[in-house]
């Protein structure tokens, strides 16, 4: 529903993908790496909903489980 996220849930489902896959091959450090990348992908994306565009904020109910 959030345009300025499409993109990035693209992104994320890929990650994911990758991540199971280097999991699979037995590449821990790959696989590590990548987690890695989307966890700061998933905060940044947090961060801009709660510091630069608080109207998205109910159109994402996820965001009911983060206190600030």
């Amino acid at each position: 529903e959030v345009p300025a996220f499409r993109k990035a849930i693209s992104h994320a489902q890929a990650q994911h993908r990758a991540i199971v896959e280097a999991i699979e091959l037995r590449e821990g450090a790959r696989a590590e790496a990548i987690a890695r990348e989307h966890a700061r992908m998933a905060r940044r994306n947090l961060e801009y909903v709660l510091n630069s565009d608080e109207e998205l904020m109910p159109r994402i109910p996820a965001l009911s489980l983060v206190v600030r």
